[in-house]
């Protein structure tokens, strides 16, 4: 792979590379339809974290996409498991912040979180009886730093960096999810990775717990069939009150608390680290040989990726996709 619009310039690269800004990580482009320059991806990969690598793990093409061409799904056009999820996390980061659980509040942070992310009135009324029903319980929430960057030097030259949804004096990290299938996250050997990163970064780390709500889909069958939102949220939120186990794994009704604990001997961080060292080194190679393919026997697995359309029809939707624009501005060497 490499670039056909390149201008080389005595100052830098190309008259349109932009500077990361960090030693040892790629550039950016700065053609509006473009995000990371691929020339420099050739020599050093971009910044990676959890969910780029991940995401080059299960394919390479998507990868490239959403790293280096920067495509996104636009928001109106994220599943609503995707949106429901994004606006769990904006709950807890008030949970987090306060240490308690303002019901109004949270309920409108909700409210307009949904309509701003165009969620149906179910899903937002399930969200609400959830919220709901952690407080009727009377759940006794931690107060943590909410949103924490957590970073890991990888060979002493590319950073790979993280966000943790709460953290307590650098010593507890909480990881809050709201899924399906919950069971996914209490199991050590699936969330192996992502939280051994978390490990890593920070060395005095000394737990992670696993905050992990089931999304409530309770059948709509024939006395339900022709209930509306509130009157389904209502029944979710009975529900929750009556299992609360369920929803919120690992719950403990004299504690009042829920969660999976993990601890750092739990994972095995030397093969982790070699994991991202080869990595960091494979994305370069991929990019000069063009090896950049897909695996489509991924393309559904654990769900639909978000990329599939593209693969299909060998065309970006502007209808559906855009190009991030979060890159620096500017010129710079």
């Amino acid at each position: 792979m490499s670039c056909k619009r390149r201008i080389k310039v005595k100052d830098k690269p190309c008259k349109y590379y932009i500077s990361s800004g960090v030693d040892g990580e790629a550039g950016f482009c700065e053609l509006p339809s473009e995000f990371r320059c691929i020339e420099a991806v050739r020599h050093c990969a971009p910044r990676l974290s959890f969910s780029a690598v991940n995401n080059w793990c299960k394919c390479r093409y998507c990868y490239y996409l959403n790293q280096v061409k920067g495509v996104q799904t636009q928001d109106h056009m994220k599943s609503n498991p995707l949106k429901m999820g994004g606006i769990w996390d904006k709950v807890w980061n008030e949970i987090f912040l306060h240490g308690v659980i303002d019901l109004s509040k949270m309920a409108n942070i909700i409210r307009i979180e949904s309509e701003k992310e165009q969620l149906g009135e179910k899903e937002t009324q399930i969200l609400l009886a959830l919220l709901r029903g952690i407080h009727h319980i009377g759940f006794t929430p931690p107060h943590a730093t909410p949103q924490v960057l957590m970073q890991y030097l990888i060979a002493g030259k590319m950073n790979l960096i993280g966000y943790a949804d709460g953290i307590m004096e650098n010593k507890m990290l909480f990881e809050v999810k709201l899924s399906s299938k919950p069971d996914y996250y209490t199991t050590l050997f699936n969330i192996h990775d992502q939280v051994g990163t978390y490990f890593l970064a920070e060395k005095r780390l000394e737990k992670v717990v696993m905050l992990v709500t089931r999304v409530p889909w309770l059948k709509s069958v024939k006395r339900f069939e022709d209930e509306d939102a509130e009157e389904h949220g209502a029944r979710v939120f009975k529900d929750v009150c009556k299992r609360p186990s369920h929803y919120f794994q690992g719950w403990d009704n004299k504690t009042k608390k829920f969660g999976k604990v993990f601890y750092r001997g739990e994972f095995d961080l030397d093969e982790l680290r070699d994991k991202y060292v080869h990595i960091a080194r494979e994305i370069p190679e991929a990019v000069k040989l063009d090896a950049m393919y897909q695996e489509k026997g991924n393309c559904m697995s654990p769900f639909k990726c978000d990329y599939m359309d593209i693969c299909i029809s060998g065309g970006v939707s502007e209808g559906i996709y855009r190009v991030r624009s979060d890159k620096p501005k500017g010129g710079g060497a």
